[in-house]
């Protein structure tokens, strides 16, 4: 079985700045650390771009300060463009684009380039959302906004998690540790597309 650990970063309306994710960042690392538990894998949905296309050095301390056998994955980002997206383009982050429905070729929106690691389906996947009910009217039995629970989403950080859950299967699976797991499935994968890495999950 797997222990969550959630640190919340962003606002109701998905925005942060980096000193937010810095600090979140540390006090995710100082809670595990005084529970005598290293985190195996940190998964950071989120992210943004420098002015001089250069890592925060802030949150490149942050991730550095991270135990080196603990993982650290970041979705590579939704602007369909080759700029280096951080912190996912960090040299000790596994950078993950996203695939389309299919399966088969780089979703439109998800950033690419030599940065990107890995890649997983990104796009009208299934996941948690609250209840919600719009203002469409509905249609015989179907209601076009009523989300109770579900909803399909699209974007690299629906990506990142699917990573994250192979890598920790893996672990799990031949009891090793999870830096093992991600170099194995880096290393191993047999299928991968131009510019977005190995593609995990995917046909």
């Amino acid at each position: 079985t797997a222990q969550l650990r959630i640190e919340r970063v962003l606002s109701s309306d998905g925005v942060s700045d980096e000193l937010t994710l810095v600090r979140a960042l540390h006090r995710l690392r100082d809670k595990s650390e005084s529970k005598g538990k290293r985190l195996d894998i940190v998964n950071l949905s989120l992210g943004g771009y420098t002015y001089n296309d250069k890592p925060n050095p802030l949150l490149s301390q942050a991730i550095s300060r991270f135990d080196r056998r603990t993982v650290i994955e970041a979705s590579a980002g939704n602007a369909g463009s080759d700029r280096p997206f951080w912190p996912a383009a960090i040299k000790r982050s596994i950078a993950v684009g996203a695939l389309d429905a299919s399966g088969s070729n780089r979703a439109p929106f998800s950033n690419y380039g030599w940065w990107v690691d890995a890649c997983a389906v990104g796009e009208n996947v299934h996941s948690t959302f609250i209840h919600f009910d719009g203002p469409a009217k509905p249609i015989g039995d179907y209601d076009p906004d009523l989300f109770a629970g579900y909803a399909r989403w699209s974007g690299t950080s629906f990506a990142a998690p699917v990573v994250s859950g192979v890598i920790a299967a893996t672990a799990a699976a031949e009891d090793i540790d999870a830096l093992t797991a991600a170099h194995q499935m880096l290393d191993s994968a047999t299928n991968s597309v131009p510019d977005l890495g190995v593609a995990i999950g995917a046909p």
